[in-house]
C-alpha cells in the first residue's frame, strides 16, 4: 500500500547455489513452507540450453538457506541435444499442492525443431513432484521431459472457448464490436489504428516496423504451433509506393517478414519482404525484398502462410486461381536464437501507409 519497499532487506541466495561453479543469473524465486521448513526454489542458468531449477530451504524465512546437494531438481542441459524431439531449456518451475494433497510444478520449456532453433518461443509445462528425504525433485537427472503424461486430478472445469494447446484451428470472423484477448499487438497506440464491424478488420495502418518509437499498424496472434497454416482475406489498393497491407510474421521489432500487397514503381504487387536482426536491437539489418509478382486482378487477395518448423511457403488466391510466391524460406531468423528474446512468433494483419 505504501508504495515502496519498508523494513530491512535481506540477501537470501548471492549468485546462485554453488558460486564455484559460475552460474548464470539466478531468478524467479518463490517461497512456500511445508513440514516446518521454508523453501526457496529458483530458475538457474539462464534461459537458454542451460536453464534449470534449483531449491534451497532454512527453518526460518530469512535463511540461512542451505542448497539442496541434489540441485537441480530440474534441468535438460545435460542430455545429448540430438536427441529425437528434444525438449530443451526447462526451468522457471513453481511447485503447487492439488486438493488431494499431490504436488505439481509448472515451468517453461521449448520444443526446438532442430538444434536450437525454434520459431514459437518458450511454452508452459506440467510435471508432478516427488518428495525425497525432504526435497522435492521435478525430474530425475538423465531423464527427458515427456511429451504426454497422465493430468492431475482436479476439479471439471468449464472448457475454454479456444484451445490453447494440441492441434486446434481457429478462426476469426470479426463479428463483433472489438478484437478477442487472444490479438496482441506492439506497444500502445495513442489512438486507435483500426475497427471492427460488419464482420470485418479495418486497418488504417499506423507507424513502420521497426520504428521502436512507434506503433505498427499491427495486430496478431503468437504462433502456437511449430507446423501451422495461417491465412486472411484482404481488400486493398495501396495509393503510393511503398504502402502495404497484408499478413506480418514478426520475432521482434527488427525480426519479422511481411507478406501482401504494396505498390512498387507504380504498379502493385504481391510482395515477400524479410528483415533479419541478429538480436532485439539490430538497427543495422535492413528490410530486403524476397520475391515479388504483379497483380492485375481486382477484388479480395487471399494469403496464406504455411509454416514448418524452420521453413514458410507464401500463397495467394485471387478468384478461383491460387499461386505461390515463394517455397521453403528460410525462417529461422525468427527463432530466438538467431534474433534473439524467447517471446516466438506473432502472425497477423499489418497496414502502413508512408507519410
Amino acid at each position: 500500500r505504501a508504495g515502496k519497499m519498508v523494513g530491512e532487506s535481506t540477501q537470501l541466495v548471492n549468485g546462485g547455489v554453488d558460486l564455484s561453479k559460475k552460474p548464470v543469473w539466478i531468478e524467479g524465486p518463490h517461497i512456500f513452507k511445508k513440514d516446518g521448513w521454508y523453501y526457496l526454489t529458483a530458475a538457474e542458468g539462464g534461459t537458454s540450453v542451460n536453464h534449470s531449477q534449483v531449491v534451497l530451504r532454512s527453518k526460518e524465512l530469512r535463511g540461512p538457506y542451505v542448497p539442496f546437494a541434489g540441485n537441480p531438481i530440474l534441468t535438460q542441459r545435460d542430455l545429448d541435444p540430438k536427441r529425437p524431439h528434444p525438449i530443451s531449456a526447462a526451468g522457471h518451475a513453481e511447485l503447487v499442492q492439488t486438493q488431494d494433497g499431490d504436488w505439481w510444478a509448472t515451468f517453461l520449456a521449448t520444443r526446438p525443431y532442430a538444434d536450437d532453433y525454434y520459431n514459437i518461443g518458450r511454452e508452459t509445462f506440467l510435471l508432478p513432484v516427488t518428495w525425497k528425504n525432504g526435497w522435492p525433485i521435478i525430474l530425475d537427472k538423465g531423464k527427458t521431459v515427456p511429451w504426454t503424461l497422465a493430468k492431475p486430478r482436479l476439479p471439471a472445469s468449464p472448457a475454454p472457448k479456444l484451445p490453447t494447446s494440441g492441434d486446434f484451428g481457429y478462426t476469426d470472423e470479426f463479428d463483433g464490436t472489438k478484437l478477442a484477448m487472444q490479438w496482441i499487438g506492439v506497444r500502445t497506440p495513442k489512438t486507435p489504428f483500426y475497427t471492427v464491424a460488419n464482420g470485418s478488420l479495418t486497418m488504417r495502418g499506423g507507424d513502420a516496423l521497426g520504428d521502436r518509437q512507434g506503433v505498427p499498424g499491427f495486430v496478431g496472434r503468437r504462433q502456437q504451433h511449430a507446423i501451422a497454416d495461417v491465412s486472411t482475406t484482404l481488400t486493398f489498393t495501396p495509393a503510393k509506393d511503398g504502402a502495404r497491407a497484408g499478413l506480418v510474421a514478426m520475432q521482434n521489432d527488427y525480426a519479422y517478414l511481411f507478406f501482401g500487397l504494396t505498390r512498387i514503381d507504380g504498379q502493385t504487387r504481391i510482395a515477400l519482404y524479410k528483415r533479419e536482426g541478429k538480436n532485439t536491437r539490430d538497427e543495422t539489418a535492413a528490410e530486403t525484398l524476397v520475391a515479388s509478382a504483379p497483380l492485375n486482378a481486382k477484388g479480395p487477395v487471399t494469403l496464406s502462410i504455411h509454416a514448418k518448423g524452420g521453413t514458410m511457403a507464401f500463397d495467394y488466391r485471387v478468384g478461383d486461381k491460387t499461386m505461390t510466391l515463394k517455397n521453403d524460406l528460410d525462417t529461422r531468423f525468427l527463432s530466438t536464437a538467431r534474433a534473439g528474446g524467447f517471446v516466438g512468433t506473432v502472425i497477423g494483419p499489418y497496414a502502413y501507409t508512408p507519410g
